[in-house]
């Protein structure tokens, strides 16, 4: 008997663990490691108990802390040793002693964190694989590798020990050999040594299928969508990039809904979601500025709002927001029948890919 561990940290994460886990089939068992990393992330733990067509035969819960709760270098190196010891103790409790006689298939969405390295470390090569997390495989800034990113290197290594390594860009671990990816013709150069394998839409639609999707709806308290002509969903930025841009939560929100009214969506189908790391009262004070706005929860995947909202636009969803993992799924899931503009660009332009660039087509607004 084989077995394939997948290593999650987010809701997208999770979601795109249970697609693929379906999708690759029962021939091995599944585990999901699950990293608590953010909020309501037992909803996600209790929905898969109780998904019919849950392929895990194991889920381990893990919580070191919430990561963005880490300030200072101490503390994040922290957060880390406790990550590792407890990824250290799943190893020794529910693997090792099966590690020399089973196949072991590692795949994890951030190939830089020391729990993903040690299992990879005590892995195969062959059998160890990266899943893209957003845009880090599809743009590459040649100057990222200065001497704060050598010296923290350095660190690591001592810190935890010589088999950690500091890939950059993310996925060119050399302890990895396969990229799953959305957009495999899109995937930087860097990536291009490892064997690149299309990660589909069906592994969403699948989750949609066997009722995942509604299960989470429900628990997530996001309320019936109804059939409607239009509709918007308004991705908002982290609330320390809002501030390190100066820019005022009520008029950055009114300027995104003026804009909107250039596309026709009432403001009744303007959805609203924050980040699901958000720790602030954003969407509370946002809630009680704009009443018309559904606000949505931030532990909800973006992925959910787009599987339920497909069916039930009969136009265009336009997708505001900066670049992030959402706009890749909603080009994925949507197809033609999404807007992606960005108006706050994270990401310069031409570090991305040609290729990529081409297959999102995202337009660009600039806020007044």
């Amino acid at each position: 008997m084989a077995r394939r561990i997948f290593v999650t940290y987010s809701p997208f994460h999770v979601l795109t663990a249970c697609g693929l886990a379906s999708e690759l089939g029962t021939g091995l068992d599944n585990i999901l490691v699950f990293f608590k990393d953010f909020p309501d992330s037992t909803v996600y733990h209790d929905a898969i108990r109780e998904w019919r067509a849950n392929p895990f035969k194991e889920i381990h819960v893990m919580d070191p802390g919430t990561q963005y709760a880490q300030k200072s270098l101490a503390q994040r190196f922290g957060f880390s040793s406790t990550k590792l010891r407890l990824i250290k103790q799943f190893w020794n409790d529910h693997v090792k002693g099966k590690a020399d006689r089973e196949e072991i298939h590692i795949f994890s969405f951030n190939d830089d964190t020391v729990e993903s390295q040690f299992l990879y470390w005590k892995n195969k090569k062959e059998r160890n694989y990266y899943l893209e997390d957003g845009f880090s495989s599809y743009y590459f800034e040649p100057h990222h590798k200065n001497l704060v990113f050598h010296v923290k290197k350095a660190i690591r290594k001592v810190f935890f020990g010589s088999w950690v390594e500091r890939p950059y860009p993310f996925g060119t671990s050399k302890k990895v050999s396969r990229v799953f990816s959305f957009f495999p013709d899109g995937v930087i150069d860097a990536l291009r040594s490892k064997e690149i394998v299309e990660l589909k839409p069906g592994i969403f639609e699948r989750l949609h299928d066997t009722g995942l999707i509604d299960i989470l709806s429900k628990r997530l308290w996001i309320g019936e969508v109804e059939n409607v002509d239009n509709a918007a969903i308004l991705l908002f930025p982290l609330s320390f990039q809002l501030e390190a841009m100066h820019l005022d939560i009520r008029s950055f929100t009114t300027s995104l809904i003026d804009m909107l009214g250039s596309s026709n969506v009432k403001i009744g189908n303007i959805f609203l979601k924050c980040h699901p790391r958000e720790t602030s009262t954003i969407k509370d004070r946002i809630a009680a500025m704009f009443p018309g706005i559904r606000i949505i929860e931030n532990s909800t995947s973006a992925e959910i709002l787009y599987m339920l909202l497909r069916n039930k636009v009969k136009g265009k969803i336009v997708l505001v927001g900066s670049y992030s993992t959402a706009f890749i799924t909603a080009r994925v899931i949507l197809g033609s029948q999404v807007d992606i503009i960005c108006v706050l660009s994270t990401i310069p332009r031409d570090t991305l890919t040609p290729a990529f660039i081409d297959k999102m087509n995202i337009k660009q607004w600039k806020i007044p």
